[in-house]
């Protein structure tokens, strides 16, 4: 019976998710967005070293995928690779 539970209430959290969704797509599609008073101007700053460090961590999960994703197909490692 937990186990029944727990997907209750996963399934209530799906249902918010996509209820929330539909309406600010309503919103949207009506013109009613209103930007936000909460975002200041410093939230809209952008520094060159943080977007360095999300470049070498998205080329470095890309690699990871790429990776999996050849293991997968060939049912092999990649050359060069050693366990």
């Amino acid at each position: 019976m937990e186990h029944m539970a727990f997907l209750t209430k996963q399934n209530e959290e799906k249902l918010a998710l996509a209820a929330s969704m539909i309406s600010s797509l309503n919103v949207f599609l009506a013109g009613d967005l209103m930007p936000s008073s909460e975002i200041t101007p410093e939230m809209n700053q952008v520094v060159e070293e943080d977007l360095d460090e999300l470049d070498v961590a998205w080329n470095l999960a890309m690699s990871a995928f790429k990776a999996d994703k050849f293991t997968k197909r060939y049912w092999r490692r990649p050359m060069n690779v050693r366990p």
